[in-house]
């Protein structure tokens, strides 16, 4: 079998391959089916460089997508769902972004960074109907991420017939830190969206196969590398500059003002604390 990523000419006994390339080598020998149809996750999207827990999840959400239509990215939050969102979208066609009015700049300044154009949709828009449902039908997505699912888990408002209308012939990704909120029927309403009825009658187990969620404990090992502790510099005490600046005359008074002496050494002595280049600027001065 040819690993994916591993040339076919590669010497035989020293392989140079990621955790991703072999766990879904893995899987595909345990699910049978050949994965390299599905699309390429890229490691980089413009400016953004994924981290390794973010493109693990990306590999093991795209075979529910390309099987199922959908899945669910139920990372707790600050793990980075929105590029891992993007990442799988990458080669979409018409993209289109459902989410809180109040996240909409937050996926601008993101899509920006990738250098990413999609169409954004707010909750609000969804339950306002009238009109609206020609104009979303019209977009004729063939990808749909809808960021905090959760407020889509009651299949009997406006917001969420709108929603499955705009799904009915894309690739789905739910994204949601707390899918759950009452009961199982949460879930099942979300991934209703692109499993449809079926989802009402899966088990747990079946339902949970469309589903990845990881948390900060389990992706702790390719977090961003701690910041050292601050090194304190001890300078050398033997500048006598201290001792030369209290000991200077005082300057002579002009003849319509004060004497502002006290003033001027203070401002000196405070500029030698600072640096010796900072005394010397405003003697220089």
């Amino acid at each position: 079998m040819t690993v994916r990523g591993v040339p076919r000419d590669a010497t035989p006994g020293v392989v140079v391959t990621t955790a991703e390339i072999v766990r879904d080598a893995i899987a595909r020998c345990a699910l049978g089916g050949e994965t390299s149809a599905l699309p390429a996750i890229p490691e980089r999207l413009g400016a953004i460089h994924l981290l390794p827990h973010q493109i693990d999840a990306a590999v093991r959400l795209r075979r529910p997508i390309a099987d199922a239509g959908g899945a669910l990215l139920a990372d707790e939050v600050g793990l980075g769902k929105t590029y891992v969102a993007l990442a799988l979208a990458h080669d979409a066609r018409q993209l289109v972004v459902v989410a809180p009015a109040a996240l909409l700049a937050m996926w601008r300044s993101a899509l920006d960074r990738v250098q990413r154009k999609a169409t954004l949709v707010s909750f609000e828009r969804l339950s306002r109907g009238g009109g609206q449902a020609s104009t979303l039908a019209a977009l004729d997505p063939d990808f749909v991420v809808v960021d905090e699912a959760h407020h889509v888990r009651t299949p009997t408002t406006r917001r969420y017939a709108a929603l499955a209308a705009l799904c009915a012939r894309s690739r789905v990704l739910l994204l949601s830190a707390t899918p759950l909120h009452n009961s199982r029927r949460d879930l099942a309403a979300q991934l209703a969206l692109f499993l449809g009825a079926a989802a009402w009658t899966m088990s747990d187990e079946e339902l949970t196969r469309y589903v990845v969620r990881r948390t900060r404990d389990d992706v702790r090992d390719d977090a961003p590398p701690a910041v050292a502790r601050p090194v304190w510099v001890e300078l050398p005490s033997t500048d006598d500059c201290l001792e030369a600046l209290l000991a200077l005359p005082p300057p002579v008074p002009p003849s319509d003002g004060g004497d502002g002496g006290a003033l001027l050494v203070y401002t000196l002595v405070r500029r030698w604390a600072s640096s010796r280049a900072a005394l010397r600027a405003t003697l220089q001065r």
